[in-house]
């Protein structure tokens, strides 16, 4: 069990780390271990956008999808990662268990995005359609509050003709002629 654990993380001198095919020249391996570092940090935190996303749009679909989706993502970032490991131990063994787990993943993924395309692009015109009623609803609440002022100023115009009404009579009843509006 021990024996088989060493070899599986290449702790064994079955074969060589991956540094002696870069002769172990400082440039070449510390290029690889940067860009790789970099590559697995960004394919790490990529998920957690998915998941903020996907939470946000709780449609059943599409959290599964970015579920499959983020897994694809991390078992890549572990994929960079195990090739810096294997610069300095040779644990090819389990390096490809975690390659053929992420081509697994990524053809999964491929399959699943490519069946479910027709129901996200339904999901953007929706999006789409929702936008356009609430441009509607907002250019409904510009004009309703518009005949909401000339009702205002109407009826203001209105009430101030009856006053007026109001004191022409006055003025002829003091002057002892009939009213002339009732």
């Amino acid at each position: 069990m021990f024996e088989s654990l060493k070899i599986l993380l290449g702790a064994n001198n079955q074969f060589m780390p991956h540094g002696h095919c870069y002769l172990w020249r400082p440039d070449i391996l510390w290029a690889h271990v940067v860009a790789d570092a970099l590559t697995a940090l960004a394919y790490i935190s990529i998920p957690t956008s998915i998941a903020i996303i996907a939470w946000r749009h709780s449609h059943a679909p599409s959290i599964s999808v970015a579920i499959l989706f983020a897994a694809f993502i991390v078992l890549c970032g572990l994929t960079h990662l195990f090739n810096i490991y294997v610069i300095w131990n040779p644990a090819y063994e389990l390096q490809s268990y975690i390659k053929g787990l992420t081509a697994i993943t990524s053809v999964i993924t491929a399959v699943v995005i490519a069946a479910k395309t027709n129901y996200f692009l339904s999901l953007i015109a929706i999006d789409e359609s929702n936008e356009k009623l609430r441009n509607i609803y907002s250019e409904f609440k510009d004009k309703d509050h518009q005949v909401a002022q000339v009702f205002d100023a109407a009826e203001s115009r209105e009430l101030r003709i009856i006053e007026l009404k109001q004191e022409i009579n006055s003025l002829l009843k003091d002057a002892n002629l009939p009213e002339k509006y009732q």
